[in-house]
């Protein structure tokens, strides 16, 4: 696939996806929800596909880094934080 055929993502938008789909589907699982992220990007899930979004180690600057913040692992799965909440609905 060439880069001209690729959608493009707008800007927050899989943050506003993460947050809907929690929001919806809250206590989820990592896979479940980078499969669905995947599958409305219209991508192949595999390793290591949009795993920034739940890492709290390597992202730099610090604002990118979205654990703690949007949305909290409990007991091995997912939840929104109250910050998170302000991401459901977005555009």
């Amino acid at each position: 696939m060439s880069l001209s055929n690729k959608k493009r993502v707008k800007k927050g938008a899989n943050l506003a996806f993460i947050a809907q789909y929690l929001y919806d589907n809250p206590g989820s699982s990592y896979s479940k929800v980078l499969r669905a992220l995947c599958a409305h990007n219209g991508k192949p899930y595999g390793p290591g596909q949009y795993s920034q979004y739940f890492s709290s180690c390597w992202t730099i600057p610090r604002d990118y880094r979205y654990p703690g913040r949007y949305w909290q692992k409990f007991n091995g799965v997912w939840w929104l934080t109250t910050q998170g909440y302000g991401l459901v609905g977005a555009p």
